[in-house]
């Protein structure tokens, strides 16, 4: 039979409407209209979206739809690019699993968000769905591992906040199962059982491939390290009309950053000090050292200078030792100016200004 007999987009409400082929009893995050609802609806509204009740939201999408009763999410993301992940498990067990999702990237939370939100639209909605009825505490510990899988994506997208992040501000995650299954005496869903395992991994695979595909390559430095090509462009302009250094337009720095960033070794050095600032905001590496009994305090300086240096080494600019010596003043003229940008994020300043040096010292070298 399946779970889903038919999906579609309405225009006006802007909505992506699943039909489910029978009625379904969820645990959810968000509200459902009617303890067994027989559609999922996300509703896609303004970024700036703010609900008072969502009761209310929920039950005027489903008046402008026709529909009874429904599980409604509301996100700011297209719902037009949404995942749609089928499941079959024949070996273990006989159970087919839908999972629906819609995928926006802001605002990212984490455990140490500097703003703290009401209500607003959702961005990363889930919605699971069994052919099967399952012990109610096992539709929770899928649950639980969907949020988990979730949380495991973002970090490895490098969602940007002070902290790790574990997702966007308003995530909203439902998993339901017919009404009309057969009964399953499954126990536990978790990451490491044979159902929870699998949907984890199509989860944590459709939300990394859509968020990267979305994001592309700027999207994902400007996680890294908190700024994009245009930001690095303008800077390496600054840097050059201070340094007088002559240089061209803006324009050609961006193409010149753009070329440098294809490179894979420059970007796992930018993932390498993304995550070193994620540690040392944390206070994981101090605290080991304290526990190691080392007699000198953690600071980090000489290997965020050794991480800048490696991106210039892999250059193709002839005279390294001038270029290194680039980069020494730029970090002096960069302590300057780097609040501007940033705060607490050594790693990550050594990381731009070594991709500027860079990039200005090929410049000179190829005039």
């Amino acid at each position: 039979m399946g779970v889903v007999r038919k999906i579609w987009l309405t225009p006006s409400p802007r909505s992506l409407v699943v039909e489910l082929n029978d009625e379904a009893r969820f645990i959810s995050s968000i509200p459902t209209v009617g303890d067994r609802v027989g559609h999922v609806v996300f509703a896609q509204v303004k970024k700036d979206a703010c609900m008072d009740s969502f009761t209310s939201f929920q039950r005027r999408i489903l008046n402008m739809l026709g529909i009874d009763r429904g599980l409604v999410f509301a996100t700011a993301a297209d719902v037009g690019r949404y995942i749609d992940v089928s499941v079959k498990l024949d070996r273990d067990i006989d159970l087919e699993i839908e999972i629906i999702a819609t995928v926006g990237l802001e605002p990212p939370a984490c455990v140490d968000l500097e703003k703290l939100y009401r209500p607003i639209a959702g961005t990363i909605n889930i919605a699971t769905i069994l052919d099967s009825e399952v012990p109610q505490s096992a539709l929770a510990d899928l649950f639980r591992t969907i949020v988990e899988a979730k949380a495991s994506a973002s970090s490895y997208l490098m969602l940007r906040c002070r902290s790790r992040s574990v997702g966007t501000v308003s995530d909203a995650i439902a998993v339901g199962s017919l009404e009309s299954g057969k009964k399953r005496d499954i126990l536990t869903m978790g990451m490491a059982t044979s159902v929870g395992g699998v949907v984890a991994r199509k989860i944590h695979g459709a939300l990394i491939d859509h968020a990267v595909s979305k994001m592309g390559i700027e999207g994902f430095v400007r996680n890294c390290i908190g700024m994009d090509i245009d930001d690095l462009a303008n800077l390496a302009y600054r840097f050059a009309s201070e340094l007088s250094i002559d240089a061209p337009t803006k324009d050609y720095f961006r193409v010149a950053i753009a070329e440098v960033l294809g490179d894979p070794n420059v970007l796992m050095t930018l993932i390498a000090s993304r995550e070193l600032d994620l540690y040392r905001r944390s206070g994981v590496i101090g605290k080991i050292a304290r526990v190691q009994g080392s007699p000198q305090s953690y600071s980090g300086l000489d290997l965020a200078f050794l991480l800048g240096r490696s991106v210039i080494e892999q250059s193709r600019c002839i005279k390294i030792d001038d270029c290194i010596d680039l980069y020494r003043r730029l970090l002096h003229l960069s302590s300057e100016v780097w609040e501007e940008y940033h705060n607490d994020t050594m790693f990550e300043q050594y990381m731009v200004v070594s991709l500027i040096a860079r990039v200005l010292c090929c410049m000179n070298q190829n005039r």
